[in-house]
């Protein structure tokens, strides 16, 4: 299942998030220790994609599901 990410330079939080979407589902964010270089290699337009790894049943909402980011070379 492919999936989109969209930075949000105007995140509060962050300005570095990335938001991550199915459709126009959003499933959350990926984490801010790993948002740096997946950001850069978006800016850059790198052949970068996310899929569903894994789906939790348990945990908080933001840790239900579990993203594996690729660089398509």
């Amino acid at each position: 299942m492919v999936l989109s990410m969209v930075p949000e330079p105007k995140n509060i939080h962050d300005q570095h998030a990335i938001e991550v979407y199915y459709g126009d589902t959003k499933l959350g964010y990926i984490p801010q220790s790993e948002n740096l270089i997946i950001g850069k290699l978006l800016d850059q337009e790198a052949p970068v994609s996310c899929a569903i790894a894994k789906i939790r049943h348990t945990g908080s909402d933001w840790e239900k599901v579990k993203v594996e980011i690729r660089l398509n070379l």
